[in-house]
C-alpha cells in the first residue's frame, strides 16, 4: 500500500469562476481520514489557462477537471496537446511497469469529453438542450462491477453540467484499445436523441466520467443561490429549470451518497495499489 500519494490536479477552468476545483482538493486531502497512515500532497496545475502542466515522474495521481466551452475549440492547442501526451505516457508507463507502481488517472465532464474525442472512441456533440441539474445515470453491464462505483446503486444521482454530450460510440475502436463503457445518461423513451455516454474506463487504472463526481450538495446550493449565479441560471436556462434545481439540491443526500463515493473509490484504489 502506498503510504504517500502525490496528486497532481490539471485545472482545466481557463480561469472560470467554479467550485469544482476546490471540492476535487478537498476530496484529496478528505481520503486521509480512511488512510490516516498516509499523507497526501496535492498540486493544481492550471493547465489551460497558463499551460502548467505537471512533472509525469512525480506524481503517482493525476485528476484532470471540468470546464468551460466546445471541446472541439482548442483542437491542436499546445495544452491540449500536452494533456494527451500526459495520457499517453501514463497508459505506456502502466503497460512496462511493475503493479505497485502503476500511475492513476480520471478525468472528468469536459476532460472526458477531450479523452473520447483525441481517441476517438465517440461522437462529440452539443446537446439540443443543456443538462444542467441532478439527474440519474445507469451503470452498464460493465459498470455494474467496476470498482469506481463500487456501493452506488446500479442507477444513481450524479451531477450534470453540460452543453456538449457523448454520444454514438465506435465500439470496435473501443474493444481494440481494452476501454468499456460503463456508465450511460438516463433513459429517455419520449426522446429521439441518441443516449449519452456518461463513464468509460480506458485500463485498470485509467477512468473518465461525464458528470462532475465532486458535486457536493451543499456547496452547490450556496453556490447557485447567490445573486450572481441565480441571475446566470435564470437568463441561460429559465426560472423554471432554476427552480427543479434549487429544490433538488435542498433535498439531495442521493448526490451526496455519489460525492462520497466515486472520487474516495478512486483514490483508495491508487492507495492499496
Amino acid at each position: 500500500m502506498r503510504k504517500h500519494l502525490r496528486i497532481a490536479v490539471l485545472d482545466l477552468y481557463n480561469n472560470v469562476a467554479n467550485i469544482g476545483l476546490d471540492s476535487i482538493v478537498k476530496q484529496c486531502h478528505g481520503i486521509t481520514k480512511k488512510f490516516p497512515e498516509v499523507t497526501v500532497d496535492v498540486n493544481v496545475f492550471p493547465l489551460r489557462s497558463s499551460g502548467e502542466r505537471p512533472i509525469y515522474e512525480n506524481h503517482d495521481v493525476f485528476i484532470s477537471s471540468g470546464g468551460p466551452g466546445d471541446p472541439h475549440s482548442h483542437n491542436g492547442e499546445s495544452w491540449e496537446t500536452d494533456l494527451f501526451e500526459l495520457v499517453g505516457s501514463v497508459l505506456d508507463h502502466n503497460n512496462h511497469c511493475d503493479k505497485a507502481d502503476r500511475k492513476f488517472m480520471l478525468f472528468i465532464c469536459h476532460s472526458f469529453q477531450l479523452i473520447c474525442r483525441h481517441y476517438g472512441f465517440v461522437e462529440v456533440t452539443a446537446r439540443e438542450k443543456p443538462s444542467f441539474g441532478i439527474y440519474p445515470a445507469h451503470k452498464t453491464e460493465n459498470g455494474v462491477t467496476d470498482p469506481l462505483f463500487e456501493g452506488l446503486d446500479e442507477t444513481f444521482t450524479v451531477g450534470d453540467f453540460r452543453w456538449w454530450q457523448v454520444v454514438n460510440p465506435n465500439y470496435d475502436r473501443i474493444e481494440k484499445v481494452g476501454a468499456k463503457v460503463i456508465l450511460m445518461e438516463k433513459e429517455r423513451p419520449h426522446v429521439t436523441h441518441p443516449q449519452a455516454i456518461m463513464g468509460i474506463r480506458l485500463s485498470n487504472e485509467v477512468v473518465g466520467v461525464q458528470f462532475h463526481p465532486e458535486a457536493e450538495p451543499e456547496t452547490m446550493l450556496e453556490h447557485f443561490l447567490s445573486p450572481h449565479m441565480k441571475e446566470t441560471v435564470v437568463r441561460d436556462l429559465g426560472p423554471n429549470k432554476y427552480e427543479r434545481m434549487i429544490t433538488k439540491l435542498r433535498y439531495a443526500d442521493d448526490l451526496k451518497h455519489t460525492h462520497d463515493t466515486v472520487i474516495p473509490n478512486f483514490l483508495s484504489r491508487a492507495i492499496r495499489a
